[in-house]
């Protein structure tokens, strides 16, 4: 007894098309033939591409970066060619994010999508912003999808938004800045803005300087006022600018003081005022009269007043018919520093 098996001929999976973006073939091979009674393979083993291949290289129509101010319109372009041996058109998608989590572009009133044909199976797709924020700026790519459902996504287009400089900030942050005389001092600046801002400074006595950084050297009380910084940069419309200004004030002991002194000769005291038109922008806490006998060199002899005491001041303890010297200085926070001899 012999038992007989019907085989039937097996075909090999298609290969890869020849061709990706134009009319290509591929092919099969039997991998098993018929035995016996069993079904022949049916039809070529070499024919067209099928209609499953996408759409041909979507490229962007502009040059990477573009550079575009904010609130102004801007296209982004997308071409793609048809696969030739299909039928039917090419859509677009858009999106943005970094490489492998891209998420599809939000439409609103200020963003519209649209597709043209030109007829020969090139297709272009056109994102508009209406008007652009700086938040749109980053990477986008879009997606050519043909009828079957097919796709291929596009290198990166980087949009750039340009805008002038904003919100300008000096540092320390006051609009009222106190600096001690003899002490260095640094303002700081800093603004928004794309591309990023360059940094000028104007200063009392109608110096400059620039950079974000301004160092003052050891200040005197001359250095005190107003100082205005202004950040610049050039966006597609022109130069642009914005400044910001505060005041610096410069505190220290008091300066020329002047003394008056109303006194007999045969009197054992003396009345004394005392007048610091520089007080250092500080307030005199107290004054102190030193005084010695005419043409020594100790000021061995001296009286405190407490500023809040009015004036005139009485100098006691002196020795009638005697010459006396006598100074005068002032006191603040910062201590005494300027004198004056009667």
């Amino acid at each position: 007894f012999t038992l007989t098996v019907n085989v039937d001929c097996m075909w090999s999976a298609w290969s890869a098309c020849s061709a990706t973006c134009s009319a290509g073939t591929h092919s099969r091979t039997r991998n098993r033939l018929k035995q016996h009674n069993g079904m022949d393979c049916v039809g070529v083993t070499d024919e067209d591409c099928d209609s499953s291949q996408p759409p041909c290289n979507p490229t962007a129509a502009h040059t990477s970066p573009v550079f575009i101010d904010e609130f102004s319109s801007q296209a982004l372009m997308c071409s793609a060619s048809q696969f030739a041996g299909l039928s039917g058109g090419i859509t677009f998608g858009w999106y943005r994010g970094l490489e492998g989590m891209e998420a599809a572009v939000t439409l609103n009133t200020q963003v519209a999508n649209s597709t043209s044909d030109d007829g020969n199976g090139q297709f272009t797709g056109r994102l508009m912003f209406v008007s652009v924020s700086r938040f749109d700026a980053g990477s986008i790519k879009c997606r050519a999808f043909n009828v079957n459902g097919a796709s291929q996504l596009s290198s990166a287009m980087l949009l750039e938004v340009k805008y002038a400089p904003e919100s300008v900030r000096i540092g320390p942050s006051r609009s009222l800045l106190v600096g001690v005389k003899g002490s260095s001092f640094t303002l700081f600046c800093f603004a928004a803005g794309n591309p990023a801002p360059t940094y000028s400074w104007r200063q009392p006595g109608g110096k400059t300087a620039t950079g974000d950084e301004l160092q003052l050297p050891p200040v005197q009380f001359e250095d005190g006022g107003v100082y205005t910084c202004v950040a610049n940069n050039t966006i597609e419309a022109g130069a642009k600018s914005e400044e910001e200004t505060v005041v610096l004030r410069i505190e220290g002991p008091p300066q020329k003081c002047i003394l008056i002194s109303a006194r007999s000769y045969d009197a054992s005291e003396v009345n004394v005022t005392i007048n610091c038109p520089e007080d250092g922008n500080s307030s005199i806490t107290e004054y102190k009269v030193e005084y010695r006998l005419a043409d020594t060199s100790d000021w061995t002899s001296r009286q405190i007043f407490n500023a809040a005491n009015l004036q005139p001041y009485t100098l006691i303890g002196l020795h009638a018919y005697t010459r006396y010297e006598l100074r005068a200085t002032a006191a603040n926070k910062y201590g005494y520093e300027s004198r004056d001899v009667a």
